[in-house]
């Protein structure tokens, strides 16, 4: 099987940033999307090398928080704790790009778990299997995608396993807005040091 993560929606799980640069700042212009074959919107998904000048620096926290989930979000880019990032790389060691971010609390001090903003280097489209598949979906353009998963009855997902199993973290594409995935394998790696907590979860099936 194949794991689908999303940030929480509990008070737990919803963490906010003031960023550096800002989020409005991170965004390049629809002239750079099409001078670089980036569809408008997905640099972060996309599985592009990503310049320096788009990745955030910094991040302060909105409220007081004494703790992080280790999955949350600085703009556009996903942002992993670095007990996150080390179980990705001892999978996939150089594949993805990762940039350390400061995190600062509300008061200005260093938070004291490293965190990293991620860039996905693997995507996948085509690989759900919609005849096994009872999840709901919509056609976007011509392309079916699964519509956003809910916590209860998101019904079945069914994927290929031909082509999702040389991968252990990608983007799937199959998805509306495009979402992180990863294998069996990283998910008992990152259960079994309990870094899911306020992580959503949808199990995904293998054919």
């Amino acid at each position: 099987m194949a794991w689908l993560l999303k940030q929480g929606v509990t008070t737990g799980a919803a963490v906010h940033f003031d960023v550096d640069p800002p989020c409005a700042e991170l965004v390049p212009s629809e002239d750079y999307y099409r001078k670089n074959g980036i569809p408008y919107g997905a640099l972060t998904t996309s599985a592009v090398p990503i310049e320096d000048r788009f990745w955030p620096k910094r991040a302060q926290l909105k409220t007081d928080r004494k703790n992080l989930p280790h999955l949350v979000s600085f703009c556009s880019f996903w942002g992993l704790s670095d007990a996150f990032r080390s179980c990705v790389c001892e999978l996939e060691p150089g594949v993805h790009e990762f940039r350390k971010v400061e995190v600062l609390d509300k008061q200005g001090a260093h938070f004291p778990i490293r965190y990293f903003a991620v860039n996905i280097m693997n995507t996948v489209k085509g690989a759900i299997l919609w005849d096994e598949t009872s999840a709901q979906s919509k056609l976007f353009g011509g392309d079916r995608k699964l519509l956003s998963l809910r916590d209860t009855d998101s019904g079945k997902v069914a994927i290929d396993r031909g082509i999702i199993e040389n991968f252990h973290l990608w983007v799937s594409h199959d998805i509306i807005l495009g979402q992180m995935m990863v294998s069996n394998e990283l998910y008992s790696v990152l259960h079994r040091k309990n870094i899911l907590s306020h992580v959503r979860k949808f199990e995904i099936v293998e054919y």
